[in-house]
């Protein structure tokens, strides 16, 4: 009998032996799932970091844009709103270097005579083209380090008949597609046999 407790007392060493090396690897393999997250959580945050570098060059882009559509729309509206209200206090302003300074009050008279120089101050106006505002999209595309971006490339297969007589299989050039190399496999005489 004290031999078979002996027996049992291995044995339940072993099993209790067995248990820990268990949770062990319980442990190991919830931390080696906790490391995975980590690495996941960085290179998402990594990514959502570099959208926010496209967001912001676009926006200073599309801002920029904007303040100089703006800087000529405030310019232009100054100076009709001179011309247009000159009769009570007159302020002749003239345009130079996309900006309007006062010189002085005038009075209407001097108004008049000063007539050909406020005209060639509207024709200055009218020298820059309204092309010239025109302003290039900047397209609402982010790139994705997700789903990489489509791709395709035309594999055109010169005298079929010949290659059909063959029965070997015909290789396409390489296509390069998000660090991955693809090619088509054709079997023209079409049974997938060689």
């Amino acid at each position: 009998v004290n031999e078979e407790v002996a027996k049992l007392r291995r044995r339940l060493m072993e099993l209790i032996s067995l248990v820990q090396e268990v949770e062990r690897n319980v442990e190991a393999v919830r931390n080696a799932k906790d490391e995975r997250v980590r690495e996941i959580r960085n290179a998402v945050e990594m990514m959502i970091a570099r959208l926010d570098t496209q967001l912001k060059n676009k926006l200073i882009t599309l801002m920029g844009q904007k303040t100089s559509l703006t800087q000529e729309t405030e310019l232009l509206e100054s100076l009709l709103q001179e011309v247009e209200h000159q009769g009570a206090s007159c302020f002749w302003k003239k345009w130079c270097q996309g900006r309007i300074y006062t010189l002085r009050s005038c009075s209407k008279s001097e108004l008049i005579s000063k007539s050909s120089e406020i005209l060639m101050m509207f024709q200055q106006v009218h020298r820059k083209p309204m092309a010239s505002f025109v302003t290039t999209p900047v397209p609402p595309d982010f790139t994705s380090e997700l789903v990489p971006s489509y791709d395709s490339a035309t594999f055109v297969l010169e005298n079929f008949s010949t290659l059909r007589q063959r029965a070997d299989p015909v290789y396409s050039p390489p296509l390069q597609v998000s660090g991955l190399c693809w090619r088509l496999k054709v079997y023209p005489d079409g049974n997938g046999v060689v």
